[in-house]
Parts: structure tokens; sequence; C-alpha cells
């Protein structure tokens, strides 16, 4: 009877867990469809979510590609605009130029009443000559000027300064100019007077330019930082000299060897007490120039002499040449 018994309760446990087991089974299989489920929503989600993101980076593309575009299409309109800028501006520049000297024609034609034609085709060499000298004159701005005169480029810097210390324009009439000779035999100058200006004109390819440097005795060398700077070097300057009776130390005492010259410079103005042994190829030439108070425009090279402080006592070293105009 009692095995009975243990038989029943082991067969009832049996039972029991076979059941727990079949509603575990059960469980679990919910548990795993609705999981599987979850899963297939999550990847319906995430294939979505791809398309979006795809769809997305693609209008992004091409975004980014019509800006890149426009960019593109913007520096080349920028670049295109300020080229066409720059080339207005560079002929509004020719324009003005162009403008300023016919401007300075008409003003000579108009005031002088001159005949155009006297400008254009001059008939004789005095006409030449003040062909030249009228529109160089009568130029509204300086840098009009320098299609008249000799080696524009090198001059243009020295002209600047100039015209902004002495700004000039002015009506040259044919009777207010002077043909003077010139003091060498150089047959390409020719030498104006206007009023108490000398004006050096020389004849190249048949034209006659102006020797803007000459006219206006403009030196290489700097007169006044020639008397600051102490040295031996000798210097070559365009000076207007003559004869004097001053002798300055160290040539007090030296008066029967050396002629004492005054010296002076116009651009600008520095005046020198020069000394030039009277027995030298130097001094016999400037003498013969200087001498029953002749005053001349010359050439010379000359040095400081390093015993005087002011600066002002040179000793000439070379005798250059007569007249201000160098031949080219």
């Amino acid at each position: 009877m009692m095995e009975i018994k243990k038989y029943c309760i082991v067969l009832f446990t049996i039972m029991l867990a076979t059941s727990v087991s079949a509603q575990s089974k059960k469980a679990l299989a919910r548990q795993l469809e609705a999981s599987q489920e979850k899963v297939e929503q999550l990847e319906t989600e995430l294939t979505q979510l791809r398309t979006r993101l795809e769809k997305a980076n693609q209008s992004l593309k091409d975004a980014l590609s019509n800006n890149t575009d426009q960019v593109d299409v913007n520096a080349v309109l920028s670049s295109t605009n300020n080229d066409l800028l720059n080339r207005v501006n560079k002929e509004k520049r020719r324009a003005d130029i162009a403008s300023h000297q016919v401007d300075s024609l008409l003003r000579i034609v108009n005031l002088l009443q001159m005949d155009s034609d006297f400008i254009i085709h001059p008939k004789t060499q005095k006409d030449s000559v003040i062909a030249v000298l009228q529109p160089f004159y009568a130029a509204k701005i300086w840098e009009d000027r320098l299609d008249y005169i000799l080696q524009p480029k090198e001059l243009k810097s020295a002209m600047a300064v100039h015209y902004d210390n002495y700004p000039t324009r002015a009506i040259i009439k044919p009777g207010s100019v002077i043909f003077l000779e010139p003091d060498s035999t150089d047959t390409s100058l020719h030498k104006v007077g206007i009023q108490n200006d000398i004006i050096y004109l020389r004849k190249v390819d048949n034209n006659y330019k102006i020797d803007w440097a000459a006219s206006h005795g403009l030196n290489q060398t700097s007169p006044k930082g020639f008397k600051e700077v102490k040295h031996e070097d000798a210097k070559e300057f365009r000076v207007i000299a003559s004869l004097s009776n001053r002798y300055l130390p160290p040539y007090a005492n030296k008066k029967q060897d050396y002629w004492s010259i005054e010296l002076s410079t116009i651009f600008p103005k520095e005046e020198f007490n020069a000394y030039v042994l009277k027995d030298s190829e130097e001094g016999r030439a400037i003498h013969k120039l200087l001498e029953d108070n002749n005053t001349k425009r010359i050439i010379v090279k000359m040095a400081r002499d390093l015993e005087d402080k002011s600066g002002n006592v040179t000793k000439i070293t070379e005798f250059v040449q007569e007249d201000w105009s160098k031949e080219l």
C-alpha cells in the first residue's frame, strides 16, 4: 500500500513537472514571438531611418555642389568685374592725360590766336623750338611736360619735387623767346632766354627736346649733402661761377698760388668758396672764362677741404666744360 502511495506521488510530480514545462515552453514561445516581432519592427524602422539618411545626405551633397558652383560663378564674376574696372580706370586715366594735353594745345592756340598748323608743322628752326617751348610751359599738369624733355624717366622724380615747390604755367609768345649763341661748338645744342631763365634744347632724331636737367642746373649730388658729409671724393656740379677776392682758411695765405672762385648752384641754391691752382690747366681755363668780371655757367668737379668745418670751402679738381648742357 505504501509503495502504491509512493508511486502515485512520483507520478503526480512528473505530471506536474510536465505541465509546468509545457507552460514554460508556451511562455517562452510567446516571448520569442514577441521578440521576433520587435526585431522585425526595429529592422523596419532602421531601414526607414537609413532611407531618410540617404535622402538627407543626397540633398546635402546637392546643396553643397550647387553652393560650390555658385561660389565659382561668383569668383569668376568678381574677377571679371575687377578686370573690367581696372581697364576702365586705366582708359579713364589715359583719356584724362590726353584731355590735359589737348587742353594745353587749345589754350596756346586760343590765347595766342595762333594757327594750330604752326605747332604741328613748324616751318623754320625757330618755329620748331618755339613749338616745343609753348606746350611745355602751357601744360596744365607737370606730367604732361615729360613728352618735351630729354630723359623723361630719369628726371621724373626730380621734376615732381621741383614743380611741387614751384608750380608754373605760362603762355610763351614768340617775341619773348631770345635765341642765344651756345658757348660750345655742339651743333645739336640750342640755347634760348625766357625772361631770366636760360633754356637748353637739343635736336634728337629731327625733333627738339628740352634739356631739363641743364636748364634747371640739376646735380646728381645734393649740394647740401655734399657740405654736410666729410669726404675727399670730387663730385661734379653745375655752378654759376665768378672770380672773387675772398680767401678763407686754409687758403688765406695762398693768394699767390690759387684763384678764388665764387660758385653757386640753383637747384637747390647753395654757395661755395672754391679755389683752383693758378698754374694748372683747370685754373687757366676757368680764369680765362671769368676774367673781366664775367659770370659763367660751367661744370666743374670739386672736393671738400677737410680742414674747413663749414663745408663751404672746396678745391676745384677738374674743369669739365663751359655751359650746363652735356653732349649726349
